[in-house]
């Protein structure tokens, strides 16, 4: 078929272009204006509002992997408010700058969850919330796809972390609060307990000092509701180092510890006065003392 060159708005029948390319709809000019469906040779289809040649306005784009697009075009690229659904069932919805992204849209994901928040480059940047469906949900700040900020994360079970993130990471200040009331605050390293916190458990229990690796490690104090108290060395979770440990009913020992038993030199002090120093091992005394 012969195309023409009209300035006026013709509709024509189906025309097989150079490459394989298949047009049916309108035309100014010749070239594509009003409303056309065009397929192409690698499967791909689309329905719509066209203008000079290109997709311009409202349409539906296809191809055979699986993918829709439906919404505002501009020269060719996604850009306005529309819906892209990809093969697997996810999808985003919203605002499109440029064939990406961009503003504040909505992303269904095929495993259930679904983030609503602010988009640039594509990606989720900015303030959002997503929801999982076993009642998973993390409120906050993205960076490039990740959580990144300020955030609150909020598990099925009712445990909760809220604090920074670094690259989907827990990361620099935050608090972890469980479900049974105990709750951990303080520092962060990828993900991990490191660095300073205050961990108090529900059982009364209260620890205060460096960890590193989700454990208590280094200097620290530990206090226990009937009155004992610790000051010292930990190491793995473990009493271990330098230490001194006094009971509620007064009796003190301050010397070496390992793993959670009085071993090495120390000094071991009665509410009375009496006092014996000299070695232990696991608690009990062992080689020289007086």
């Amino acid at each position: 078929m012969q195309l023409s060159f009209s300035k006026t708005r013709e509709k024509s029948p189906l025309v097989v272009l150079a490459g394989g390319d298949k047009y049916e709809g309108e035309w100014v000019g010749g070239v594509f204006d009003g409303y056309g469906v065009l397929e192409r040779p690698d499967g791909q289809k689309y329905e719509g509002q066209v203008k000079d040649n290109q997709y311009n306005g409202t349409g539906k784009l296809t191809d055979r992997s699986g993918f829709v697009y439906e919404g505002d075009f501009k020269d060719g690229r996604y850009h306005g408010k529309g819906k892209y659904t990809y093969a697997n069932g996810s999808s985003y919805e919203d605002d499109w700058t440029e064939n990406m992204y961009g503003g504040y849209g909505v992303e269904s994901l095929a495993d259930g969850s679904i983030y609503k928040g602010c988009f640039k480059g594509g990606k989720r940047n900015g303030e959002g919330v997503i929801t999982w469906p076993d009642g998973g949900c993390y409120k906050g700040h993205f960076h490039e796809g990740k959580k990144h900020g300020w955030g609150k994360f909020s598990w099925p079970g009712g445990n909760s972390y809220e604090g920074e993130w670094k690259d989907g990471e827990r990361h620099g200040k935050g608090t972890y609060t469980h479900a049974n009331g105990s709750r951990y605050e303080g520092d962060w390293v990828e993900d991990k307990q490191e660095g300073y916190g205050i961990e108090k458990y529900s059982s009364g229990q209260t620890f205060k000092g460096y960890y590193k690796g989700n454990k208590k490690n280094g200097k620290g104090m530990c206090t226990w509701p009937d009155g004992k108290t610790y000051e010292g060395q930990f190491i793995n979770d473990d009493i271990h180092g330098e230490g001194t440990y006094k009971w509620a009913d007064g009796r003190l020992y301050k010397g070496q510890w390992a793993q959670n038993h009085m071993h090495g030199s120390g000094t071991y002090r009665w509410p009375d006065g009496r006092c014996h120093e000299g070695q232990y091992n696991e608690d009990k005394k062992h080689g020289w003392g007086k």
